[in-house]
């Protein structure tokens, strides 16, 4: 164990101390914190399902301009949060690009 191995884990013991004692006159118990674990994705494949829900997005109702039109405003917008790195955002709009060219395939 080298000197500096030893000041850290001395410094980390005197600073344990120093709130278990502070804990004990001040009558606190340390918990650990319960919460439900959240998936981290799931905003972001919520909100590509929504978009193409919506009727502004929805092949059937667009001609062919403004579906290129769209695409092209999605991508701009994809490749705008991608370098803000706003990643779920671009994920978003990456789906939704997607699932439009997938909905013009089949139409």
């Amino acid at each position: 164990m080298t000197d500096s191995m030893k000041a850290a884990i001395g410094e980390t013991d005197r600073r344990r101390a120093k709130q278990e004692q502070y804990n004990r006159q001040h009558g606190i118990v340390p918990t650990s914190i319960k919460r439900e674990i959240m998936d981290v994705m799931e905003g972001a494949r919520s909100e590509p399902e929504q978009a193409a829900a919506t009727p502004e997005t929805g092949v059937s109702v667009l001609t062919a301009q403004q579906l290129a039109k769209r695409l092209n405003e999605l991508e701009a917008k994809m490749f705008k949060h991608a370098q803000n790195l706003e990643f779920e955002q671009a994920a978003a709009c990456r789906d939704t690009i997607a699932k439009l060219k997938q909905q013009a395939l089949l139409r």
